[in-house]
């Protein structure tokens, strides 16, 4: 620890409880009073005090600009919180690629298809054309560009489930239209025939 500029402390004893007729005097005593009231102390106590404040300010002349050696940690702040740090921390995020998609990886993502599950039921009321027959069949969601995989769409009822595998072994194709499908087959089916799509877009 430095050494104090001023190695004794001022007394600080001057007297504030002074009354009316009370006689300053050069050392208090003459009438009757303490040293503290006398002028002689007063005046000493003054020029101690601004003796005091002249060494203090004479204790800086000549000091060097302040070079701390104290650490962060010391001083009670983040010691990660330097410049160079801050920016060694920030390069090491904006390079973790398993936190953050590479540009390749995010095109890679973007290309990703999306699949979706739709149903619906062909009705009965075949069409004959030719030697076929083909129904429209209404399928929410469906779009004329949709290319998708068609199947039965079975229940816990296995008679019916039967009915509609046999139904199914008479399909050729499926036509898609925005909302719909049209469905081609060899006979026309005597069930109404539950159907799914599976649509990768």
């Amino acid at each position: 620890m430095a050494d104090k500029p001023i190695a004794s402390n001022l007394p600080a004893d001057l007297p504030t409880s002074w009354q009316t007729n009370q006689i300053v005097s050069p050392n208090g005593t003459e009438v009757g009073l303490d040293v503290r009231h006398g002028f002689n102390y007063l005046a000493k106590q003054v020029n101690d005090a601004q003796t005091g404040v002249n060494t203090l300010n004479n204790a800086f002349t000549g000091l060097a600009a302040a070079n701390h050696t104290h650490t962060a940690a010391q001083v009670g702040a983040d010691p990660s919180g330097s410049a160079a740090a801050v920016q060694a921390s920030l390069n090491a995020h904006a390079g973790n690629t398993t936190a953050h998609l590479t540009a390749m990886e995010r095109a890679a993502w973007n290309g990703k298809a999306n699949t979706v599950t739709l149903s619906g039921w062909v009705p009965l009321g075949w069409i004959a054309s030719g030697d076929y027959f083909y129904q429209n069949a209404t399928v929410t969601g469906m779009l004329a560009t949709d290319n998708p995989i068609a199947d039965i769409l079975t229940g816990s009822d296995n008679a019916a489930n039967k009915l509609y595998a046999e139904a199914w072994g008479k399909v050729l194709r499926a036509v898609t239209y925005d909302g719909g499908v049209q469905v081609w087959c060899t006979e026309a089916p005597a069930v109404a025939l539950p159907l799914q799509f599976k649509v990768v877009r």
